[in-house]
Parts: structure tokens; sequence; C-alpha cells
């Protein structure tokens, strides 16, 4: 569907190496789409929404042990007393996995709502958010690596990602969605290990190409990337 000529619609171009690949835009009117050319590693047109609503997109990246996941889960409990959903995607599959699912949900405690879906993230945006005040989707990466076992490529994992960008921007209250930082080492010795350290920067890419603002943690300290011109988050308890 091609609205381009809509004349709510305001074209960003910011290249020219396309070929036809399904991009996400946002608008005022709350219509939401699949369209236009895409370069090899994202998209070469961008709308952007001309319209603030309630609803906040912010992606969290960071390295291992960076406190991503900390500041996404302190932000959620600035914005919300209840109603918090934890959107899950790991599969826990040995005894390592399954403390550290434990101790993350010591972390949130009680107040939260914890839904578990590996894959179709999307569908649980779309669900949860009917009546959620604030959902945080933990994470992207282990998301990312779902998919690559369920036998998807890299069309396939960015289409998934065209879906979640979909149900955000009909969303109508504020995601936190955590992933993590995967290009600052060396390059993997092995092809697997190189085809999911490709497609897991190509999924933040895309991600944070329709966040309305990103957030890098190294350290255990946060630094605001990109805030796009609908402001910050006001603290403050719903």
């Amino acid at each position: 569907m091609d609205l381009s000529w809509h004349p709510i619609f305001k074209l960003h171009h910011t290249g020219c190496m396309g070929y036809p690949f399904p991009v996400l835009y946002r608008v005022e009117t709350g219509l939401t789409g699949l369209t236009g050319p895409m370069g090899a590693h994202g998209p070469i047109i961008k709308v952007r929404q001309m319209k603030a609503n309630k609803s906040k997109i912010t992606l969290v990246i960071g390295g291992c042990r960076s406190g991503k996941s900390g500041y996404a889960l302190g932000a959620v409990n600035d914005l919300a007393r209840d109603k918090k959903i934890y959107l899950a995607t790991s599969v826990p599959t040995d005894p390592e996995m399954d403390d550290r699912v434990s101790r993350h949900q010591a972390e949130r405690g009680p107040d939260w709502e914890t839904i578990e879906e590996p894959i179709l993230i999307h569908e649980s945006i779309s669900r949860a958010g009917k009546t959620a005040k604030a959902i945080l989707v933990d994470c992207l990466t282990l998301w990312t690596s779902n998919l690559l076992y369920k036998g998807e490529g890299e069309t396939g994992v960015l289409a998934a990602v065209d879906l979640l960008g979909a149900a955000l921007a009909e969303c109508p209250c504020p995601v936190f969605l955590v992933s993590n930082e995967v290009g600052y080492g060396i390059v993997p010795e092995n092809q697997l290990a190189r085809q999911f350290r490709d497609i897991a920067g190509l999924v933040n890419q895309r991600v944070a190409a329709f966040a309305d603002q990103v957030i890098l943690t190294v350290a255990g300290i946060d630094v605001t990337i990109t805030p796009k011109g609908l402001g910050t988050i006001e603290k403050g308890v719903l």
C-alpha cells in the first residue's frame, strides 16, 4: 500500500541504493503499512510521525553486563506502578539460563506481569498494549537467535522486524526494547557466528530507525543517542 502521494506524508530520502523491500511507515492518522525501496542494509525512504501521540518507543542497547536491562526496568518502574508487562524472549535450555531467568524475575518484583514469547512478539505487543501502561521487551538479540534457530534467514528476520515495527506504531503505551550491541568484538571465526552478528546488527539498525529514542548503556551509564522530535518520556506514575 503506497500512500506517498498523500499530503500528510513527508518523505525523507536518505540514499539511492534501492531494491524493492518493505519499509515501515508511521503517520499521524495511525495508518501503517509497508512500502518503498530499501538499500542493502536499511530504508532509503523514511516517513516520520508528524504528530506526537502517547506512545513512545525506546531502544536500549549495550554490551554484555552494560546495565541495559536494569536501565529499562528502572525506566518502566518510573512510569507506572502497575499494568507493567515484561515480554521475555528467552527459551531456557540449561541450569545457567534457568538461574539467570530466576534472578531477572526477582529483580522485577510482583507488580510485573510476565509474558513468555520467543517468536511472535509483535502479536504479544498488540494484545498486551490494549491494557498495559508500559511494556518491556527483553531482549531482541535472543529473539533474533530464536528466529535463526527456527530456520529463518536474513530476509525472514527482517520481515519479522517489520511486523514488530507495525505493532509498535499502533501500541498506545510506551514500549522499551532491550538489545545487545554485538559489533564491538573481533570478527567471529565461524560462519554461523558471523551470520548471527551481521543479522543482529541489521535488526538493531532497523529497530533504531523507527524508535523515538535510542539509549546506549556503557558500564552502567546510560547515554542518549537519538531523541527524535517527540521529546523524552517524563517520569511520573501512571
